[in-house]
């Protein structure tokens, strides 16, 4: 895992990073009725690497940001590869 000023393409054309992953990630009230996700154990079992394929971010405080703990389920995972200068596949706006 990496910050996202990382994926900006650098003045030499290249960036931090080589690909990035796309996951689906939840907030706990989306996983309220889950098995083991709507349960404050499932997600502290997930903290600690328990449950592979899982990742729980920690919340964000960041005035205007403000984000609680997620979990990432990276078993569907999706990669693609970072822009290099020129390519214009895909902007990023910082």
């Amino acid at each position: 895992m990496t910050q996202s000023c990382d994926l900006a393409v650098r003045p030499d054309g290249r960036s931090a990073v080589d690909e990035v992953i796309l996951s689906p990630f939840y907030a706990l009230p989306q996983l309220s009725g889950h098995k083991v996700y709507g349960k404050p154990q499932g997600w502290e079992e997930a903290r600690k690497g328990r449950h592979a394929g899982y990742h729980v971010l920690n919340r964000c405080d960041i005035p205007g940001h403000e984000l609680d703990y997620l979990l990432v389920d990276l078993s569907p995972a999706l990669s693609q590869n970072c822009p290099k200068k020129g390519d214009r596949k895909w902007t990023i706006e910082g």
